[in-house]
């Protein structure tokens, strides 16, 4: 039997961009539980809704915007959910602030979407806004926060 030489490990520097996600992936795992939760739903009725609206709207809504709407519902209505542990008591947070993970071509970024929960689907939303700051140079790293909750969505 002959062996193969082996392949030499390969030392590669990381941009801006990289070394604060990272940083700031380690310290919300490092600080912050890790809640994930993979649901599937039929979203058939919401898709029509949707379609709806944005045929008679001036506002084009999003898959995203419905579910961000979801998510500041649900902290609303689950309080501990939007605390954060803080020795020996749990700080309640008074607003809803959420991070929306969004793949750029720079990295993973995750903008704050500050008092989330004054936005609405039949006022402004957030989503346009952020994919244009997170596109463009007008959000940096440092913008992103480790301490609220954060939302990806995925297709199946």
């Amino acid at each position: 039997m002959v062996l193969a030489a082996a392949a030499e490990d390969e030392l590669v520097p990381l941009t801006t961009i990289q070394k604060i996600t990272g940083r700031r992936m380690l310290e919300s795992s490092q600080g912050i539980p890790s809640v994930t939760e993979h649901t599937r739903a039929d979203v058939t009725s919401l898709l029509a809704m949707r379609a709806q609206i944005n045929e008679d709207g001036a506002h084009r809504l999003t898959i995203n915007d419905f579910v961000l709407l979801a998510v500041v519902r649900a902290l609303g209505e689950h309080r501990r959910m939007n605390a954060v542990f803080q020795g020996d008591s749990l700080l309640y947070k008074g607003s809803i602030h959420l991070g929306m993970a969004v793949a750029t071509p720079r990295g993973l970024l995750v903008p704050v979407i500050r008092d989330a929960d004054h936005y609405s689907l039949s006022g402004s939303q957030p989503g346009p806004e952020i994919w244009q700051r997170t596109h463009g140079r007008g959000i940096s790293p440092l913008m992103s926060s480790v301490d609220r909750p954060s939302v990806s969505r995925t297709s199946a």
